[in-house]
């Protein structure tokens, strides 16, 4: 039970306040006249403290028939705490964002139009499999800021390929230089037909339209990004066309390699090459330069979809 929900009277509720229609017990009545349409969960429990098992007895009003959760009221609640949010750490930038929280949808119903929308932009079968529940927190640009950076102030963007689950969002970085193989950025306007032309399906030309104007460092091969050996692009094709991974030099001077989707999982390592490949050949010999610079350097390799290792490894930061 969500205590921030709000339980309102159904008809049948008022009903039995009015005539003692359905002649409920006692302890479930007074339970029944705390249940307002505004007061949340926990406040009807806080207000109801002096009976027994209230939050039974709401429980049972519900399957009954009695009360029924306020989804409006409830989904209006969110938006007050998303608005709040949105002027504390957005400032004078906020108002663009509240407007479009204002006008976001409050039941049930609209909820299921936000899911009809992912299908507008992304293709329905991956809205169904995947069933985005990334919150506006959760996003790259939100995440950078929680460490003290301003993504307005990136310099660099390192994309792996064009696919939509590694190219989305790059439209958040408009300042940045972007950094793709030449051939990659090719492949994102024409992929090979049998990746699927149809947009948005692999490819989602609507991630690339948005960041159509923006600064291309476009590659042909490894590439010494700083100059200093700090950051190496390192050229992987065979899960697309130009497909590239990073390596990079932690402050600490630790050594990490990010494969991308040059290697999937454990498994590709174990011999088994991930799907989706327009090379397995190519694939094949990049992801051997991967695990071979792994073993001769002592290096941490970190791979694209791997829960195993994500489980074991991610959610933190590495410096």
């Amino acid at each position: 039970m969500d205590p921030k929900k709000i339980y309102q009277k159904t008809e049948k509720g008022e009903d039995e306040l009015r005539t003692r229609k359905y002649n409920i017990p006692q302890n479930l009545r007074q339970v029944l006249i705390f249940v307002d349409g505004k007061s949340n969960i926990a406040k009807v429990l806080e207000k109801a403290a002096g009976f027994p098992n209230v939050g039974l007895s709401l429980e049972e009003l519900a399957v009954q028939g009695f009360i029924q959760l306020d989804e409006t009221i409830t989904f209006a609640g969110i938006k007050d705490e998303l608005i709040a949010t949105a002027r504390q750490t957005l400032g004078a930038d906020a108002e663009k964002v509240i407007a479009k929280i204002k006008d976001a949808p409050e039941t049930k119903e609209g909820l299921q139009s936000t899911m009809d929308n992912c299908k507008k932009y992304w293709a329905p079968g991956n809205c169904d499999f995947l069933k985005p529940s990334q919150k506006r927190e959760d996003v790259i640009d939100m995440q950078l800021k929680k460490q003290g950076f301003d993504p307005a102030k990136v310099k660099a963007v390192i994309t792996s390929h064009t696919h939509l689950d590694h190219t989305g969002n790059i439209a958040l970085f408009p300042n940045a230089i972007h950094v793709f193989q030449r051939k990659e950025l090719y492949q994102g306007w024409w992929p090979e037909k049998f990746q699927g032309r149809t947009s948005p399906g692999t490819f989602v030309m609507g991630d690339l339209s948005a960041a159509r104007e923006f600064n291309y460092l476009e590659l042909d091969g490894d590439y010494d990004l700083f100059g200093d050996g700090s950051v190496l692009v390192l050229s992987t094709p065979g899960h697309t066309l130009g497909h590239q991974s990073v390596k990079a030099k932690l402050a600490s001077g630790k050594t990490i390699i990010m494969s991308q989707d040059a290697i999937w999982m454990q498994e590709n390592l174990d011999g088994y090459p991930a799907g989706l490949n327009y090379s397995v050949k190519d694939y094949t010999n990049s992801l051997n330069r991967l695990k071979f610079m792994r073993d001769l350097e002592g290096t941490d390799l970190f791979m694209a979809h791997d829960q195993d290792q994500y489980a074991a490894k991610g959610g933190r930061w590495y410096k």
